[in-house]
């Protein structure tokens, strides 16, 4: 194995194909003609991992970006005959590809390429957009167990352990800890937010169902998991889960195989299974309050949940001076309002005047305040 650079970028080279098809050889690799711009937008993420992210064998993730925050050791893995993010980005500073993966452009410091790997183009890596914030909650004590068919109402509960089905009729739920069995399924009726204090468990688990109902995209289901460590937190689903939401997680995201998902993905490290197949769809809204001015000053702008909320200030307060010494500047549902402060004498109306019929026959005629009255006809009349 060689290391080679490509303006600035290390490339471990060996057998096989590193980019665009070039067979890999023991010379420097050319340099890159028109390096591109990374994408900065968190809505056009599918994954997002402060610490790492592995993909299995034959894993298929399309519609997105990935990134991964900077760190060491491997950011990015990608399995032997994945498919990954073709037509999109993956971004991380050390990028391993298995045997025979495809992935689409790569942003990396390092790539180490396996056999008859490929990418469609490698330019410097750039930091991706942070994972979104997790605010402060309090779950409830009460433990719920569903064995049989259950619509839940919104509030907060202890530990949850999902043995049936478990429908969400809307609003925001809080949990201590979910528990997920065998072919257990957790549905939305109408868009829910779930946020879990600890952890999301379903290791032993297989074919979990996770999603909101009909046709309902992955921004009615959020899935915000607030445990700070993978003993404590996270989430993990078996073998043959499916899962349409946004998640966002302190502690790691773990899939087994044959893992089907549509939604985005935000978590300290991610591990998917063999033969996952896994789609953007909707993706985060914000990572941070700075993301969600929406330009009024009569609302409080924040990202929760990944969303940007804009809470009207209350009636009366004051918001952005228009200029006018005549005008009280106040808020009112969420808009600013300029009415007067009755400090300034009101002007009286001034009626509106019709103009006469000019007079018949020929001649030049100039209206004023006292009529139409005849003037010299020149060549050019200048109206000033």
């Amino acid at each position: 194995m060689k290391w080679s650079t490509v303006r600035g970028l290390v490339v471990a080279t060996s057998f096989g194909l590193i980019a665009c098809g070039q067979t890999a050889t023991e010379e420097p690799l050319a340099e890159v003609a028109q390096p591109l711009t990374a994408p900065t937008q968190v809505n056009s993420f599918a994954l997002l991992a402060s610490g790492r992210v592995r993909l299995g064998d034959r894993a298929t993730f399309s519609g997105g970006n990935i990134g991964v925050l900077p760190g060491t050791g491997d950011s990015v893995t990608v399995g032997s005959a994945a498919h990954v993010g073709i037509g999109s980005s993956t971004i991380g500073q050390r990028i391993v590809l298995k045997d025979r993966a495809v992935v689409g452009d790569l942003f990396a410091t390092t790539v180490v390429p396996g056999a008859n790997a490929s990418y469609a183009s490698l330019s410097a890596y750039a930091t991706p957009p942070a994972l979104p914030s997790i605010a402060t909650f309090s779950a409830g004590t009460a433990p719920l167990t569903v064995n049989t068919p259950t619509t839940l109402a919104p509030g907060n509960f202890g530990q949850v352990t999902v043995n049936s089905t478990l429908t969400l009729s809307g609003g925001t739920y809080q949990f201590q800890n979910l528990t997920l069995s065998t072919n257990a399924v957790l549905q939305a009726s109408a868009a829910s937010v779930v946020r879990v204090a600890g952890k999301i468990s379903g290791a032993s688990a297989n074919f979990v169902r996770i999603g909101p109902t009909g046709t309902q995209t992955a921004a009615n289901l959020r899935l915000i998991v607030a445990g700070a460590n993978d003993t404590n937190g996270g989430v993990t689903l078996g073998t043959d889960a499916r899962l349409t939401a946004l998640v966002v997680s302190r502690a790691s995201v773990t899939v087994g195989d044959r893992f089907n998902g549509k939604g985005a993905i935000a978590a300290s490290n991610f591990t998917g299974g063999n033969d996952a197949t896994f789609a953007l769809q909707t993706g985060f809204e914000c990572t941070a309050d700075s993301a969600c001015d929406d330009g009024q000053s009569c609302t409080t702008d924040s990202c929760v949940d990944a969303k940007c909320v804009h809470s009207a200030l209350p009636e009366g307060a004051m918001c952005s001076d228009d200029g006018d010494s005549c005008t009280a500047d106040s808020c009112a549902s969420g808009s600013c309002i300029h009415t007067p402060n009755g400090t300034c004498p009101a002007l009286a109306p001034i009626p509106p005047r019709k103009m006469p019929t000019p007079p018949s026959g020929l001649g030049c005629f100039w209206y004023t305040l006292n009529g139409w009255e005849s003037i010299p006809c020149t060549p050019v009349q200048e109206v000033i």
